[in-house]
């Protein structure tokens, strides 16, 4: 079985020169596609990415000779040695956080499956758990999970852009893929903005413009495991933090109750409630602000569907920039539609 030939899929890529190749290396940072590794490809170096236009993007802005390719590349260990082991899993269906594995099985698979690729990555790989992830649930985002194999312990530390999260797989939504959306996200922030983080969970957007700029964060969530995860966070990386965060936990549909429209940022980041919050999102801000509305959309971006949905709600709003961030489901994806607010509605 071990000698069975791993499919090499053709994936988008980036090339370099040799003498660059370890500053872009550094330079990409969550754009490296782990899934495979980086090869010589003639006289350049080839780089797997998850997005060939944001790693551009990143070479133009620091001086580096890269252009756009397409090829098949090697399987990192971790996928090799899977995919080797069981042919019919899609070995990229599990993500790892922390020290566990969660699995995103589709609908009426069955879970049998799945128990032996979660046994060899608890004895190969040295994963602590791995659960099978079946639905996310409630205004809280908590996961419904079946254990496959290791320990029943859904608490783990996960690491990102020299960030430490302390997070419950459990009890409060987290998804690693989006370490570099947050990232992004928070070098648009200004030094001296106030921001508002509308569905902050455990810290992730919070804690990232806060480690990256002198910038005040309002950080709101209902779910009150994620705000407990989110304090110990901020502590955590108290160090590495040159902005303030003040933590609330507040349902968001109260939120204009308690603030006022004075903030220069909100970043809602619910996509699968977005039009749920929409009007809140108007009453908190003013005529400059700026708005990261997250909402899961088809294969094209959804900005004429949002400014409507802004346009009934009073507030009158120009789409600055769209990003397709991850999929979803077949054909379907997670946009984020950066708006720039012209005209606010009244105060809820």
């Amino acid at each position: 079985m071990a000698s069975r030939e791993y499919k090499r899929e053709a994936v988008g890529c980036v090339s370099v020169e040799p003498r660059q190749a370890e500053m872009y290396r550094r330079l990409l940072k969550g754009l490296l596609d782990r899934r495979y590794k980086v090869e010589q490809c003639g006289l350049r170096v080839c780089f797997p990415v998850t997005s060939v236009h944001e790693a551009l993007k990143v070479a133009r802005e620091n001086g580096v000779d890269a252009s756009p390719c397409e090829r098949r590349f090697t399987p990192s260990r971790r996928v090799e040695g899977i995919g080797r082991l069981f042919p019919s899993l899609d070995v990229h269906s599990y993500v790892l956080v922390g020290d566990i594995a969660l699995f995103h099985p589709r609908p009426g698979h069955p879970l049998e499956e799945l128990r032996e690729p979660a046994s060899y990555l608890v004895e190969a790989m040295g994963v602590k758990s791995v659960y099978a992830k079946l639905s996310t649930v409630g205004e809280e985002r908590k996961a419904k999970l079946v254990l496959l194999a290791g320990t029943d312990n859904p608490v783990t530390v996960h690491r990102e852009y020299g960030l430490s999260f302390q997070v419950d797989v459990s009890a409060a939504y987290v998804n690693p893929r989006l370490g570099f959306e947050r990232r992004l996200v928070a070098g648009e922030v200004e030094p001296g903005e106030l921001v508002l983080d509308l569905f902050s969970g455990v810290g992730g957007h919070s804690i990232h413009v806060a480690s990256l700029r002198e910038a005040h964060v309002v950080a709101a969530d209902i779910n009150p495991t994620a705000v407990y995860l989110q304090a110990r966070n901020i502590l955590l990386n108290k160090k590495r933090l040159k902005g303030r965060i003040d933590l609330y936990m507040l349902d968001a549909r109260y939120a204009p109750q308690y603030f006022k429209p004075v903030f220069d940022r909100i970043i809602a980041d619910n996509p699968t409630m977005h039009a749920r919050f929409i009007g809140v999102e108007c009453s908190l801000s003013r005529e400059g602000t700026i708005i990261h509305h997250y909402l899961v959309g088809g294969e094209e971006p959804p900005s004429l569907h949002v400014a409507r949905l802004f346009e009934d709600e009073g507030c009158r709003v120009r789409v600055e920039n769209t990003r397709r961030v991850l999929p979803y489901s077949p054909r379907t994806y997670i946009w984020r539609m950066d708006l720039r607010v012209e005209k606010p509605s009244r105060r809820l």
